[in-house]
C-alpha cells in the first residue's frame, strides 16, 4: 500500500491510500522530498532570524551565513566527502562568547556542533542544518584552579 498526501496551496492536506504498482513509487518521492526540503528551509530561515536577533546584542561574535560570500571558504574541510551545509558558522572571540552561545542554542533548541581545528577524519564539524560554533579564533586554554 502506498500513501499519497494531497495538499492544497495553503498547506492543508489529506492522506489517502492507493494501491499502486511498486514501479510507480519512485515518482512519488520527488514531491515528498520537495515538501520536506521546503519545511526544512522554513525552519532554517526562522532559526537564522532568531540567531541574527541574538547576535545584535553580542557584537563580538562574528557570524557567517550561507548567503555570505565567504561561506564556502569557511565551510571548506579537507574531507571533501562531507557535502553537509550547516545553518551558519559563529566565531566566538573568548570563553564568555562560547558560554552565551551554548546557552542560547540550548534555550532555543537549535542543533549545534563545535569546530576546533577542522581536521577530523570524518569531517564531523559540519552537520547538515546545524549551527557550527567555530573555535579556531581561540588561541589558548586557561584552566581555573578552583576546578581542578
Amino acid at each position: 500500500m502506498i500513501f499519497l498526501i494531497f495538499a492544497s496551496k495553503r498547506g492543508h492536506g489529506s492522506v489517502k491510500s492507493c494501491p499502486l504498482p511498486i514501479s510507480l513509487s519512485p515518482l512519488l518521492v520527488v514531491p515528498t522530498y520537495a515538501s520536506i526540503y521546503h519545511i526544512a528551509k522554513t525552519i532554517a530561515n526562522a532559526q537564522l532570524a532568531i540567531l541574527e536577533t541574538f547576535l545584535q546584542g553580542h557584537p563580538s561574535i562574528k557570524c557567517t551565513i550561507p548567503s555570505s560570500p565567504e561561506f564556502s571558504i569557511v565551510r571548506k574541510v579537507w574531507n571533501l566527502a562531507r557535502p553537509d551545509t550547516p545553518l551558519a558558522f559563529v566565531h566566538p572571540q573568548n570563553a564568555e562568547d562560547v558560554r552565551v552561545l551554548v546557552q542560547f542554542v540550548k534555550s532555543k533548541g537549535i542543533n549545534f556542533t563545535v569546530r576546533t581545528g577542522g581536521h577530523n577524519l570524518e569531517g564531523r564539524a559540519l552537520v547538515e542544518g546545524a549551527l557550527v560554533i567555530d573555535l579556531r579564533a581561540l588561541t589558548g586554554v586557561k584552566v581555573a584552579e578552583d576546578l581542578l
